[in-house]
C-alpha cells in the first residue's frame, strides 16, 4: 500500500470513526398489568393520566369513580398507575386493549398504544379504558401512538 493510499485509509477512517462510536440506545422493557380494579372509572373526557401517589389516585376516583363498590386501592409505595381513557362514546364494551408495549429509553417511560379496536354496534354509553400497573419509577413517561388526543 503506498503512502497516499495509507492517509487516503485513515482520512476515510476518522471521517466514518465517529458514526461508528455512538453506544447504541439502551431500551429496558417494562413489565405491566392490566389493573383492570379501576374498570368502575366512567372517564368522559378522553385523556392520559400518570398516579404516584394516593392522593392524585384519591382524587381522580373522587370524580370518576362509579360507585357500588370500594374503589381499589393501590400501593404506590411500589407501583404507579397509567391510564388511558377515551371518553363517552356507545358501543359494547369498556375495556380495551392498546397497549403495546411499555420501556424505558433515554430516561423516559415510553408507553406505546395501538388505535382503539372497534366497541361494537350496541348502543349502551361505555368509557372506553386501559389502566396499567407498572413498578414505580421516579421518571418522567411519554405516551407514544394513538392515545387519546395525540394527532395520529
Amino acid at each position: 500500500m503506498s503512502k497516499l493510499q495509507k492517509i487516503f485509509t485513515i482520512l476515510i477512517a476518522l471521517a466514518i470513526l465517529p458514526a461508528c462510536g455512538k453506544a447504541p440506545v439502551e431500551v429496558v422493557p417494562v413489565i405491566y398489568e392490566d389493573f383492570t380494579e379501576a374498570s368502575r372509572l366512567h372517564v368522559t373526557s378522553p385523556g392520559t393520566f400518570v398516579f404516584e401517589d394516593n392522593d392524585s389516585w384519591d382524587s381522580f376516583c373522587d370524580e370518576y369513580w362509579g360507585g357500588g363498590i370500594p374503589r381499589p386501592e393501590v400501593d404506590f409505595e411500589n407501583n404507579m398507575i397509567i391510564g388511558i381513557f377515551w371518553g363517552q362514546t356507545s358501543g359494547c364494551y369498556e375495556w380495551v386493549n392498546c397497549v403495546r408495549t411499555v420501556f424505558i429509553r433515554r430516561g423516559v417511560i415510553e408507553v406505546h398504544i395501538s388505535p382503539m379496536p372497534d366497541l361494537g354496534d350496541c348502543e349502551m354509553i361505555v368509557y372506553p379504558m386501559q389502566v396499567i400497573k407498572i413498578r414505580s419509577h421516579e421518571l418522567p413517561v411519554e405516551f407514544h401512538g394513538h392515545f387519546p388526543g395525540s394527532p395520529d
